[in-house]
C-alpha cells in the first residue's frame, strides 16, 4: 500500500490554507528519487506520450493564438455588427471561465488519466471552434468561447501532466 504523500490535502489547492509541511511532502513526492538517471533525449523523443503532447500543444497554440484571436474580433465586428468593445469583453469573460476550470482541469488528468482528458479536451475545443462562426449573437459567441476556454484549460493541464508525469529532467 502506497502512503499518501500529503494526507489531508486531497482536493485542496496548495495555496488554499495548506500547511508548509504539507507542501513539503507534496514537493518531496514529486522529486525524482536520489540517484535516478535522467532519460536521454533520444528516448524522450521516441516516447509516444511525449509525441502526442507535442502535437497537441502545437495544435492548441496554433488554434488559440492564431485562429481564435484573429477570428473572434472579425466575427464580433463584421458578422454580428457589435461594438469592438465586445471583443475585449468576450475574451475577458472566457478567461474567467477558463480560470474557474483550472482546479478541476488540473485534477482530471490525475484522476481519470491523461489520455482521456487530452481526447475529451480536443473534442471540446474542436466543437467550440467549429461553432464559433455559427454564433448568432454576441452572447452565444461568449458562451462558445467559455466552452472553448474550459477545453483549452483541460488540454493544457493534461498535456503538461503527460510530459512532466513520466519523465525525469
Amino acid at each position: 500500500v502506497q502512503e499518501d504523500p500529503a494526507p489531508g490535502l486531497q482536493g485542496r489547492p496548495l495555496g488554499a490554507g495548506a500547511d508548509v509541511a504539507g507542501r513539503e511532502r507534496v514537493l518531496a513526492a514529486a522529486r525524482p528519487p536520489l540517484g535516478a538517471e535522467p532519460r536521454p533525449l533520444r528516448a524522450v523523443l521516441r516516447d509516444r506520450g511525449y509525441q502526442a503532447a507535442c502535437v497537441t500543444a502545437f495544435g492548441q497554440g496554433w488554434q488559440s493564438f492564431g485562429v481564435r484571436s484573429s477570428l473572434v474580433p472579425i466575427l464580433i465586428v463584421e458578422t454580428l455588427r457589435a461594438d469592438t468593445a465586445w471583443t475585449g469583453a468576450a475574451f475577458a469573460i472566457a478567461a474567467v471561465a477558463q480560470t474557474i476550470a483550472l482546479a478541476p482541469a488540473g485534477r482530471a488528468p490525475d484522476t481519470i488519466g491523461r489520455r482521456p482528458v487530452m481526447i475529451l479536451a480536443g473534442l471540446v475545443t474542436a466543437v467550440a471552434t467549429f461553432a464559433m462562426p455559427f454564433s448568432q449573437s454576441v452572447g452565444i459567441l461568449i458562451a462558445v468561447l467559455c466552452v472553448y476556454g474550459v477545453g483549452a484549460e483541460m488540454q493544457g493541464t493534461a498535456t503538461t501532466a503527460a510530459v512532466t508525469g513520466g519523465f525525469r529532467f
